[in-house]
């Protein structure tokens, strides 16, 4: 199944828009500059493999992305907002054939998270991707919520880069633990502004 371009500039919302199309392989521009709520958008496509292009807004405050790709097993190349993320839960859950996530030199940015459930599970099953995009971590406000480690990274086997990640102010209510990533090739890592505590687990990092 292909569907081509879809133009809806004044939906404000895409909550489930594509939910479980288990046929669709190919989708062309998605243009979807007012929404604000991505859930669910390409949920269980689980034949897509090709999406030519999202324009997302460019003005919005905050959006949510929540399971926006999540079990995508066959997509090579994801798109990402280039404005805050309020909700990054899930976003590439079992993503087993992601190895591209656009725009090329974007930034992931999740400052608009607050709570550390909008946090899990983000890159998971990632088995294709070799490098993340630059990703940036709130500013303004701590990490509220249960006290248990946000896994945002595991399984992704061949990870080997993440080029540069600001947690700048970023402080986590309830304990000292926090991110973990986990399962991967890692060789590269760039961070700033860490306060918390980081878990590399599994990967080929070196002191240098």
């Amino acid at each position: 199944v292909e569907i081509g371009d879809v133009n809806a500039p004044s939906a404000t919302s895409a909550i489930y828009m594509f939910q479980e199309c288990y046929g669709l392989k190919t989708v062309g521009t998605l243009t979807l500059t007012s929404c604000t709520i991505l859930t669910k958008l390409f949920y269980y496509c689980q034949s897509l493999k090709t999406i030519k292009n999202v324009v997302f807004s460019s003005s919005a405050s905050s959006v949510s992305c929540s399971n926006m790709y999540a079990r995508c097993y066959s997509l090579t190349k994801a798109f990402i907002p280039q404005v805050p993320i309020s909700d990054a839960s899930s976003m590439f859950f079992y993503c087993y054939a992601l190895s591209e996530i656009l725009p090329v030199g974007g930034v992931f940015d999740l400052s608009g998270t607050t709570s550390r459930s909008y946090l899990r599970q983000v890159f998971y099953y990632c088995y294709n991707l070799e490098r993340l995009p630059n990703t940036k971590f709130s500013t303004s406000s701590s990490y509220s919520g249960s006290t248990s480690s946000i896994y945002f990274v595991r399984y992704a086997r061949n990870l080997r880069e993440i080029p540069a990640i600001d947690f700048s102010a970023a402080t986590v209510g309830g304990g000292s633990r926090w991110l973990y990533i986990s399962g991967t090739k890692l060789v590269r890592c760039q961070m700033t502004g860490m306060t918390q505590s980081v878990y590399f687990i599994n990967s080929d990092l070196s002191a240098d």
